[in-house]
């Protein structure tokens, strides 16, 4: 059995709340039918399985195509029974498993990209190469150097668009 929530009274209240809508989902006639002890060991047992507050507790809607899917991620202490943990390791469906491979590996690619993004990104100017040019000692006249597009400089050809780590 699961254990029953810290705040009592808030959780009479939401079982309460609980029982209105499971009666307003039945027969009018079904629903009247139920004595006041049936209603009060209805709302017990309702009482034990509200969702309770969890450590974390991501909800997103999101929109595809004409439709809106839901994802819900929750997470905290398993207060569960061993048999009800037991009871609830059916197998999961072929889609839900695919579902969830697919998330985890996306989120996995994703922060790793990131990761890689800020350990490679330089940080400042310093952190660029810097250009220096390199002399070219086969070209030893001005005109000649001049027309293969580099620069002469104290009586050197000088190359400024080479790869700096080359």
């Amino acid at each position: 059995m699961d254990k029953i929530p810290d705040h009592p009274d808030q959780s009479l209240a939401q079982a309460s709340m609980a029982l209105e809508r499971l009666l307003g989902q039945m027969p009018p006639a079904v629903a009247r039918s139920f004595s006041d002890s049936q209603h009060a060991a209805l709302q017990a047992a309702l009482a034990t399985t509200l969702w309770q507050k969890h450590a974390v507790d991501i909800r997103l809607s999101i929109p595809l195509l004409l439709q809106r899917y839901y994802l819900v991620v929750v997470a905290g202490p398993e207060k569960r029974s061993k048999e009800r943990r037991q009871q609830d390791q059916y197998p999961r469906s072929l889609a839900g498993q695919v579902v969830v491979t697919v998330a985890v590996m996306t989120l996995s690619i994703g922060f790793l990209a990131i990761l890689i993004q800020l350990v490679h990104r330089p940080s400042g100017p310093s952190d660029r190469p810097q250009v220096s040019p390199a002399a070219i000692p086969f070209l030893s006249d001005r005109t000649t150097c001049e027309h293969s597009g580099r620069t002469w400089e104290n009586s050197e050809c000088l190359d400024f668009e080479h790869d700096p780590t080359f």
